[in-house]
C-alpha cells in the first residue's frame, strides 16, 4: 500500500491499492469525533425527553380517567 497525496487537499492521501481517500489529519479527525459524540449525546437527550413526555401524557390520561370516574359517582 502506498499513499499518494491528493492535489490541493492537505492531509488527504489516495491508497494506490484500493483507490480510497484517507484523511491523515489528526486534528480534523478528532474534531469529527468530538462533533459526532456531541450529536449522539444530543440525540440521546432528545429521546429521553420524548420518553418522559410520553410517560407524562399517559399519566395525565390516567388521572383524567380517575377524576371522571369520581365525578360520575
Amino acid at each position: 500500500m502506498s499513499l499518494i497525496p491528493v492535489k490541493d487537499r492537505a492531509g488527504y492521501y489516495r491508497d494506490s491499492d484500493t483507490n480510497a481517500i484517507i484523511n491523515r489529519n489528526k486534528r480534523d479527525y478528532n474534531a469529527y469525533l468530538a462533533s459526532r459524540a456531541k450529536m449522539k449525546t444530543k440525540d440521546e437527550r432528545i429521546q429521553t425527553l420524548e420518553k418522559k413526555v410520553d410517560d407524562l401524557s399517559g399519566d395525565i390520561g390516567d388521572i383524567k380517567s380517575m377524576l371522571q370516574s369520581l365525578i360520575s359517582k
